[in-house]
């Protein structure tokens, strides 16, 4: 018996553990929100005999209790400091989520898909990132990205006369053309404690990219101005020379869909307005978005391109938001961004203004609000207009009778307050949640401008283009 003993009470300890794990799991409140990843999590699906019937009951059943595991954060927070731990970065870059391929010749971009809003502020949905292994790597040389740049060409914040759309310098070395890079995914790299969303967009959906944003100029009477803002993502200033090949050129991919621009409409110069200013804090280490510093370079640009006056910065408030950790960290899971958090900067515009929303079940109904709303430090990104799934329509005090519509993905947010000086009114819509003919829209408003502003990577998915050109079917 006493040889026994042991046995038993191991055997004691594992069914005590697995009895405690698994009443955790049944009767803790389960998580609704990831505060790291910045999504509210599954909902609980609701019976139905068809559903079960079916299987797909028991599948979203499964998928609610894998996703909403009670302190789902913390347990993440532990494996990820586990996970940083197994392995050794010997010259500071690791890849996580990456899929080696020798032909990616039609690599997707990563969709982000919508979000969910209810009476609380929205929360956005940014794109899922596969679960695969993580690669620590020890072939690099360890150097600092070197930002080349032409001086002759470098931006002074003036649109040069006549810009034929073409940016003239390159900071990604030989990248190769036409976004064919020798990866199968979307994957992160890590590298000074910076997360970097890998590119791999094409021509060919650059062209259709162009093609739904000629329809306007089509549809739109000849005094309306139409501008496309194509933003460069972080990855194309700040990734290490030895790893371009796994990212695209996205300055070739820009000037691609500038060349299929029809006459009037016109392009904005994002990427030289920011590759001017790489050594400035224009995008956030730990979240895919960029700061609002860029965002203010850029609206500068549009401005100057678009004729209007444009408040310089010294004179927004300047707010900082200390210890964020964006979403970075919740997509790749490394512990190095989480333990090196950043200061979230944004700027408060100093004329007056008021701030509309315009819920899109209930269009009629004006709801009086902030331009700026409260967030968790996590979701500070969503401090612009609370997220994305609402019209917002802003009436300032410029008084030039211009007024701008923006088409814009969750990077455009943060062009917005940096507008409030230079136009007379602004409507703010989100091309994934518009649900109206936009051009019937835009002409019951009086719109005078229209930019379509979206990040490179939107620009180059299939799902969010088909938001633009759908904006144009009657509904």
């Amino acid at each position: 018996m006493k040889n026994k003993l042991p046995q038993i009470i191991n055997v004691a300890a594992f069914i005590l553990v697995i009895s405690a794990i698994s009443f955790a799991l049944l009767f803790m409140p389960r998580t609704e929100v990831s505060l790291t990843e910045q999504r509210e999590l599954e909902k609980l699906p609701v019976f139905s005999w068809e559903l079960l019937l079916s299987g797909e009951f028991t599948r979203q059943i499964n998928i609610y209790f894998s996703d909403t595991v009670p302190e789902r954060d913390r347990l993440t927070a532990i494996a990820s400091f586990i996970n940083g731990m197994s392995g050794v970065s010997i010259d500071g870059v690791t890849l996580h989520n990456v899929e080696f391929s020798d032909k990616a010749d039609d690599i997707p971009a990563i969709e982000l898909e919508p979000e969910t809003s209810d009476e609380n502020p929205p929360i956005e949905v940014e794109p899922e990132v596969e679960n695969t292994e993580t690669a620590v790597i020890e072939t690099v040389t360890g150097e600092p990205p070197e930002f080349v740049t032409d001086d002759s060409s470098a931006v002074t914040g003036d649109s040069p006369e006549g810009w034929d759309g073409v940016i003239e310098e390159s900071v990604t070395g030989d990248s190769p053309a036409d976004g064919v890079v020798d990866i199968a995914n979307n994957g992160i790299l890590v590298y000074q404690n910076r997360g970097l969303m890998l590119y791999g967009g094409s021509f060919a959906m650059g062209e259709r990219y162009a093609a739904a944003v000629n329809v306007y100029r089509q549809l739109l009477d000849n005094s309306v101005n139409i501008y496309t803002m194509v933003i460069p993502t972080a990855v194309e200033f700040y990734c290490p020379g030895n790893y371009r090949h796994l990212s695209g050129d996205q300055r070739a991919n820009i000037n691609h869909i500038h060349s299929n621009l029809n006459p009037g409409v016109i392009p904005v110069n994002a990427y030289s307005a920011l590759s001017a200013r790489v050594n400035e804090d224009i995008y956030l280490r730990t979240d895919h978005h960029w700061a609002p510093l860029g965002a203010y370079y850029a609206t500068e640009e549009f401005a100057n391109t678009a004729g209007v006056s444009f408040t310089p910065l010294s004179d927004y408030e300047r707010v900082v938001v200390p210890d964020y950790v964006g979403t970075m960290y919740g997509y790749s899971g490394d512990i190095k961004i989480k333990n090196n958090p950043e200061d979230f900067v944004y700027f408060k515009p100093p004329n007056s203004y008021t701030t509309t929303y315009y819920n899109y079940d209930n269009p009629e109904v004006p709801i009086p609000s902030s331009l700026f709303v409260s967030q968790p430090t996590s979701m500070s990104y969503s401090i612009f207009m609370g997220g994305d799934a609402k019209i917002t329509h802003i009436v300032t005090d410029v008084g030039n009778g211009r007024k701008l519509a923006i088409f814009k993905d969750s990077y455009g947010n943060a062009l917005v307050p940096f507008m409030v000086g230079s136009f007379e009114e602004i409507f703010v819509i989100d091309i994934r949640y518009f649900p109206y003919n936009a051009p019937a829209y835009l002409k019951e408003n009086g719109i005078t401008d229209v930019l379509f502003a979206n990040n490179i990577f939107a620009a180059n998915t299939s799902g969010m283009i088909g938001y633009i050109e759908q904006l144009t079917v009657d509904s």
